[in-house]
């Protein structure tokens, strides 16, 4: 399992936009949400298998500043930035291919 870094409104901006790696993964995320315990170990194995890309994880209850910006409207919501630009956006619960297509 790889490393996977829980972010707030405060360190969103460092941890993504500033990011050492050039792909960064962000899922924002409810822990009330039905899908929440699926998505938590499919998240894993990519941060695992996938050295290029930082995998991140936004509870939406937790940093509502930043789900607003990004018109984060229900969960999951997936974004990924290359060199801190959102290069794609998918809604709903995404097996661990689709993850892997959405960075490659």
């Amino acid at each position: 399992m790889g490393q996977v870094f829980e972010l707030t409104d405060k360190d969103f901006t460092k941890e993504v936009k500033l990011s050492e790696k050039p792909v960064v993964l962000v899922e924002f995320y409810a822990l009330w949400s039905e899908g929440y315990q699926y998505s938590t170990p499919v998240f894993e194995e990519i941060a695992g298998e996938l050295e290029y890309v930082k995998c991140c994880r936004v509870d939406v209850d937790k940093a509502q500043k930043i789900a607003a910006r990004y018109g984060v409207l229900s969960t999951p919501t997936y974004l990924v930035f290359h060199n801190a630009q959102i290069v794609n956006q998918q809604l709903g619960q995404l097996t661990k291919d689709e993850l892997k297509c959405m960075v490659i």
